[in-house]
């Protein structure tokens, strides 16, 4: 559910999945390995047990600025978002901020940074959008979260599995690059993202590439 203002979004999601083995993650993996003729991963033998997980997901964006050069050759704006998880994969609230500047700026509040639903808010499309359909634009931001709970880290939820204890705050510092052209859409997204759980020697740094057709 999705509603939006020409400075506000509000929207409330739901995701339901599995882990465990009926998840096929290590299928999954085991696949991309094979085909880059990488070494597999160890430990699946620890993985957590099935389990189906339901969470809600709620986010408020606002657009807290924006500015464009002389004929909008160069525009820029900022946005605010703050948000919460709530279900049996994750518990935890989470506030971040964007700024994004380059040519032709979206109207849906383009996050491109991994989210669990993969929602590309790209639902909501204004006439200027529709006038010239090529974007592009970097985005820059940060996100913190305090994590009350985590699948992933704390285990199963009703019944004992292999766990590890979390970090209670965990912070991303990500930048973005995104093309656009009419219902296509490309972006490429560098994340550094904070301890997680005990034993790490540091932080880690990821790349997520994201490629949709709206219709």
């Amino acid at each position: 559910l999705h509603a939006k203002t020409a400075k506000d979004l509000h929207s409330l999601e739901l995701s339901i999945g599995v882990v465990g083995p009926s998840s096929l993650a290590q299928d999954s993996q085991d696949l991309i390995h094979d085909i880059r003729d990488i070494e597999k991963a160890q430990g699946w033998d620890n993985q957590l047990n099935d389990e189906l997980t339901a969470n809600l997901h709620y986010r408020y964006t606002r657009q807290w600025f924006e500015w464009s050069s002389s004929k909008d050759l160069l525009e820029m704006d900022g946005l605010y978002r703050v948000g919460f998880d709530l279900g049996n994969a994750w518990i935890n609230a989470n506030a971040a901020a964007y700024v994004r500047a380059g040519w032709n700026l979206p109207t849906g509040f383009t996050d491109p940074t991994l989210s669990p639903t993969s929602y590309t808010q790209q639902l909501f499309v204004e006439r200027r959008e529709q006038v010239n359909p090529w974007s592009f634009f970097v985005t820059v931001g940060a996100e913190g979260r305090v994590v009350a709970r985590d699948i992933f880290l704390d285990g199963n939820t009703f019944e004992n599995s292999p766990s590890i204890d979390k970090r209670h705050f965990v912070a991303d510092i990500t930048g973005a690059v995104t093309l656009r052209y009419d219902q296509f859409n490309i972006s490429y997204a560098h994340t550094y993202r904070t301890k997680e759980h005990a034993g790490q020697d540091g932080g880690q740094t990821f790349g997520s590439l994201s490629v949709g057709f709206s219709f």
